[in-house]
């Protein structure tokens, strides 16, 4: 189900006249900084959670990277997540927790579909890493 807005509208109204000090934050749908931002001042809520849009968008809070984000960039953003996954999981977590992140960096570019089917099939982070360096040298910057 979508996410009401108006009855998270309702629990800000409610929080103005019983307990004003309260912090509300609202949660659900958010897949951009700017419908965020119009949510928190439509509904009157102290802030937003974002959740599913992360997903979507890596850069989700600085919309300029967004609309700029080149295959390369992606690339360098998800060797970097996978590198500080190494860092602090690898010891502890199962690399397949990793393979849910690979949409939200490989993809909206002619092949991203097909190396994310390849980053799918890995069976390491090293892999991947290999995988993703031959991928940044044929997508140029």
């Amino acid at each position: 189900f979508p996410a009401d807005w108006g009855e998270i509208a309702k629990v800000a109204e409610m929080r103005n006249s019983i307990a004003p000090n309260t912090v509300v934050v609202g949660n659900g749908d958010v897949l951009s900084r700017a419908q965020g931002e119009e949510l928190a001042r439509t509904s009157g809520v102290d802030g937003v959670m974002v959740g599913r849009g992360v997903f979507r968008d890596p850069w989700i809070f600085n919309p300029k990277m967004s609309s700029e984000s080149t295959p390369s960039m992606r690339i360098d953003m998800l060797l970097l997540h996978l590198q500080l996954w190494q860092q602090t999981w690898s010891d502890e977590k199962n690399f397949e927790v990793m393979k849910k992140f690979f949409k939200m960096y490989i993809s909206e570019w002619e092949g991203s579909s097909r190396l994310r089917a390849d980053l799918m099939e890995a069976k390491s982070v090293d892999s991947v890493i290999d995988t993703l360096n031959k991928a940044k040298a044929d997508v140029g910057t």
